[in-house]
């Protein structure tokens, strides 16, 4: 699965929530580690983006056979982490043929979700595969190499979400049950751990 990288962009300060959530812990682990260590059953070529909190953050990852990026702007939003994500993961494997976008802030993000994303291009062709979830398309999302030139331009604010909009007939979509929690807020961490709904097990 080398010619698939997965980007974990989790260079964010976390303001609304008043802590890194990268560090929450969920089944025992942090947030982003649990979540590096799905990615790594997945794809061998797995990168992180850290910014906000990097110090704090990246020994947490320790012994991981990942690669731990820092996005120095990451200030100005996501697309600065895409785009450091993707220009390291092309300098790292020079035939890459996919790269997949995730966030660290979806608790129920497993190791499946990303196989199905996977699976779902190879059987549909499709040069995006975004995740179904609460009535809308979102990440984990992976785009062909042919979005990469789009992708290294991303800026600011404006992540991969609008690529998918616009480019609708060349998307599939798999199911992402859970997907719809998120944490921003101590209220979305709150909600999802005592929902009935996030069958868990955390802490």
């Amino acid at each position: 699965m080398k010619k698939t990288a997965i980007l974990l962009l989790a260079a964010g300060s976390s303001s609304r929530l008043g802590q890194p959530k990268q560090l929450l812990i969920f089944e025992g682990k942090t947030l982003l580690r649990r979540l590096a260590e799905n990615a790594l059953l997945v794809s061998e070529n797995v990168l992180v983006v850290l910014g906000a909190n990097e110090k704090l953050i990246s020994p947490t990852l320790e012994n991981l056979p990942i690669e731990i990026l820092k996005n120095e702007k990451w200030q100005a939003g996501m697309g600065g982490s895409v785009q450091v994500g993707l220009a390291a993961a092309l300098r790292k494997t020079v035939d890459l043929e996919a790269v997949i976008l995730s966030v660290c802030d979806q608790p129920m993000l497993s190791a499946d979700v990303f196989f199905q994303i996977i699976s779902e291009k190879n059987a549909s062709k499709k040069g995006i595969v975004a995740s179904q979830y609460a009535e809308t398309l979102g990440v984990p999302v992976l785009f062909s190499k042919k979005y990469f030139p789009q992708l290294l331009k991303l800026e600011g604010e404006r992540g991969a979400k609008k690529l998918i909009f616009e480019n609708e007939n060349d998307c599939a979509a798999v199911d992402f049950p859970g997907g719809e929690w998120d944490v921003d807020e101590v209220q979305d961490w709150e909600v999802g751990i005592y929902s009935d709904h996030f069958s868990t097990g955390s802490e």
